[in-house]
């Protein structure tokens, strides 16, 4: 076990569930009942800076594993943070500090924080050039 962590984008499709096709998958989904299609954006293992982000702004200090909504605007206040720790690295542990936590990982400022700060860059720079900001919710969740 270690910190595991999701975030899940959910898209509205109701009315336009006519539209759907499932091809290449023997199913019994039944498209009539359709109204949510739910896509896994990103997967982080043991990036507690950006966990403790989420626990300290989508998830009111709560540290319990459930899952939040969280809104785009959140999403891209933590876009803009994770560039500007890349631009100016040594300003991480001020700007998104690690955290400690049974099996959360390192703490450490080294590659593989900056790693999962590049990772969540490019995960939510795809995710904002696609956005339509009419029928997504996104959802956080963590586990360990």
């Amino acid at each position: 076990m270690s910190l595991d962590m999701y975030l899940e984008k959910k898209t509205y499709v109701g009315s336009n569930r006519d539209k759907l096709k499932i091809t290449g998958v023997k199913s019994r989904i039944d498209i009539a009942r359709v109204v949510y299609i739910v896509e896994d954006i990103a997967y982080w293992r043991k990036a507690n800076a950006i966990h403790q982000w989420f626990v300290n702004n989508v998830q009111k200090s709560e540290d319990d594993c459930k899952p939040y909504h969280v809104c785009t605007e959140q999403l891209r206040k933590l876009f803009e943070l994770c560039k500007q720790v890349q631009k100016e690295p040594d300003m991480a542990p001020e700007l998104l500090p690690t955290q400690e936590g049974f099996l959360f990982g390192s703490t450490d400022y080294d590659a593989r924080y900056f790693q999962s700060i590049a990772y969540t860059i490019d995960v939510l720079w795809a995710e904002f050039k696609e956005h339509d900001d009419q029928s997504q919710e996104y959802e956080y969740q963590s586990s360990w």
